[in-house]
Formats: structure tokens, C-alpha cells, sequence
């Protein structure tokens, strides 16, 4: 199976990420992580390559990394790539840009 990380950036929450994050969780983590010892592999890899959170998107289609800035996220990008996982390198948006992008005029 092919699973993806998303390496977002944390940036635009500046001293905020900490706060914001804590009580983020996924219920659907402790039952896949259990059945699927990868995926918590890949969570834990993120962690371990600088990422200040990493979890489960809702039903499990994948599992992403939040960084503090681009150059930490591409460093975690271009060293998870050797691991065989699907990786894209993303960006956080504020609503009116995704808003603008959803309706080009």
C-alpha cells in the first residue's frame, strides 16, 4: 500500500502551534496504529524529522506532519524519500486563498 505525508507548514500559527494543537486527536489512531504497526511508523518517523505534529487525516487516508517552517519540512521531505512512502510537500492556506483557488476567475 502507498501512503502519504504531507509536510505542512506551521508558519502561519507562529506562537500559537503548541496551544493549537494539544487537544487535537484522531479517535481512529490507537485502533489502526494497533492493526497497522506502519502507520504509526510513518507517524513516528515524521515526529523524529522535526515535525512539531504529526497525525492521522479523519478516516485514514493519510497520515501528515506539521512543521515550523518550508526549510523544515523539505529536510524532513527530502530524508523520508529514500523510505519508499509517497510524500508530498504542502503549505498551509488561509481560507481566502483556498476560496480563490476552489473559483479562478
Amino acid at each position: 500500500p502507498i501512503y502519504t505525508f504531507c509536510a505542512a507548514n506551521l508558519a502561519e500559527f507562529a506562537g500559537k502551534a503548541t496551544g493549537f494543537l494539544e487537544p487535537v486527536a484522531n479517535d481512529f489512531e490507537p485502533l489502526l496504529f494497533q492493526r497497522f504497526p506502519h502507520l504509526a511508523a510513518a507517524r513516528n518517523a515524521l515526529l523524529r524529522h522535526g515535525a512539531q505534529w504529526a497525525a492521522l487525516t479523519g478516516s485514514g487516508s493519510a497520515i501528515f506532519g506539521l512543521f515550523t517552517g518550508r526549510d523544515q519540512a523539505a529536510s524532513a521531505h527530502r530524508k523520508l524519500l529514500s523510505t519508499g512512502l509517497r510524500l508530498f510537500l504542502c503549505r498551509t492556506v488561509r481560507r481566502p486563498e483556498y476560496i480563490a483557488a476552489l473559483h479562478p476567475k
